[in-house]
């Protein structure tokens, strides 16, 4: 705190400090604020440890990020805005190896160039679900992959390096993960079944034929039951307890995400011009009848997700308790909580002739905050929010009706966390 106390009242003009080597200006990147920020303290670390000896913590207080090295006694932050007197971007030091006071050590472009962290992995996949704990994405393999047909990979997030298991059965499609993180739940589309395997080791813990041997178009795991998952056969929502079907079935729509208590399944249909939010009571024995709403949110795929006491559904809120409409956002997008205040809303497909991007929001006010302009090959892809700061697209959809991809983009921002 000595340093923050300091930081909003000290001038930092006109102090001596350590001369760090300048790269050349140049042109902004397309990264955020505070990824350009991380990037920075990460190469003071690499580039000054007798100043900076890393791996340090990044911690905030607003309109700041910084770092502090114990060993040292050296602050290292970055300015996020222009705003208390700090300029944008800007680079201050502090310490033992620093004036008294606080150093203004110039624009962050005076030393790094941020650029976008970015990854495309050339692998088909049916289905992609995030492990937020162990820090990887599961993919469903499609049988079609020479030789990776029929498996499940396991993506590293921040490396990309990809595992396959063994052969878990015909024509993998929809994941989901148990709530205690230890099973993953999967849709053989070719068999008509449901498998639920054991988490890291893919071994197989249950299989379950579901209704006339149909393939599952979404499943949703119970956030409070890790026994307890939700299958959705075209349009029809079947509960499955301990790989046991429930014997009452509603209609949910082909996407489907429980709220957060686990007491409701919300679906969304996009296959008809009904295009209706629904709402089915969890019983003890399977779904109750739902409520619905007109969700207008047109054919083909679309995401839909918890957040806080809500639901959103692509780009508009509705209260989770009776389907009152709470907002929407001012750009058409797929959007997804990160948290119970904050959406990340992927613009992949509707903007051209612009880029596409991502755009953070705010879900008490259903407000922008801060946005990321995308790659090209994101356009007409499907989010999946990941671990920590990351994202990540699937690609190379050839039609709005398909679900194969044959790529995924791996994203990483400071945005994003």
């Amino acid at each position: 705190m000595r340093l923050l106390s300091m930081l909003a009242c000290a001038s930092a003009l006109g102090l001596a400090a350590p001369t760090f080597a300048a790269t050349a200006a140049a042109p902004a990147p397309t990264v955020s604020p505070a990824e350009a920020a991380r990037q920075l303290m990460d190469y003071a670390e690499q580039t000054y440890p007798t100043l900076f000896p890393g791996p340090a913590t990044t911690k905030s207080f607003a309109p700041l990020v910084y770092r502090y090295y114990p060993a040292t006694a050296n602050y290292l932050g970055v300015a996020l805005a222009g705003e208390q007197g700090y300029t944008n971007t800007g680079v201050y030091a502090m310490g033992g190896s620093f004036a008294p006071g606080v150093v203004d050590v110039g624009p962050l472009t005076r030393f790094i160039t941020p650029q976008p962290v970015r990854q495309t992995l050339d692998l088909p996949n049916n289905a992609l679900v995030a492990d937020m704990a162990r820090g990887v994405y599961y993919a469903s393999v499609p049988a079609s992959v020479v030789g990776k047909g029929n498996r499940i990979a396991t993506i590293d997030a921040t490396s990309g390096s990809i595992t396959l298991s063994a052969p878990v059965g015909s024509e993998p499609g929809a994941l989901a993960i148990a709530s205690d993180g230890k099973s993953l739940y999967v849709a053989l589309d070719g068999s008509g079944e449901l498998l639920r395997l054991s988490l890291p080791a893919m071994q197989e813990i249950g299989r379950l034929r579901l209704p006339n041997s149909q393939a599952a178009t979404g499943l949703a795991a119970s956030p409070l039951e890790p026994g307890t998952v939700a299958v959705s056969v075209n349009g029809d929502g079947l509960l499955v307890r301990n790989m046991v079907a429930q014997a009452k079935r509603a209609r949910v729509g082909q996407v489907i995400v429980f709220g957060a208590d686990g007491t409701q399944l919300f679906g969304l249909n996009t296959e008809d011009s009904g295009f209706e939010l629904f709402r089915a009571p969890v019983l003890a024995d399977g779904l109750a009848n739902p409520t619905t709403t007109f969700a207008d949110t047109g054919y083909y795929w679309h995401t839909i997700d918890r957040v806080g006491s809500s639901v959103v559904a692509k780009n508009r809120l509705w209260s989770g308790t009776d389907l009152a409409r709470q907002g929407t956002v001012g750009v058409t997008a797929e959007c997804l909580a990160r948290s119970s205040t904050r959406l990340i809303c992927a613009q992949l497909g509707y903007t051209y002739p612009n880029p596409p991007s991502l755009v953070t929001v705010d879900v008490s006010s259903v407000s922008m905050l801060e946005q990321l302009t995308l790659p090209s090959e994101a356009t007409d892809g499907r989010p999946v929010l990941g671990p920590g700061a990351s994202m990540a697209v699937r690609t190379g959809i050839d039609h709005p009706a398909h679900r194969t991809a044959l790529r995924i983009l791996l994203l990483r921002d400071e945005m994003l966390r």
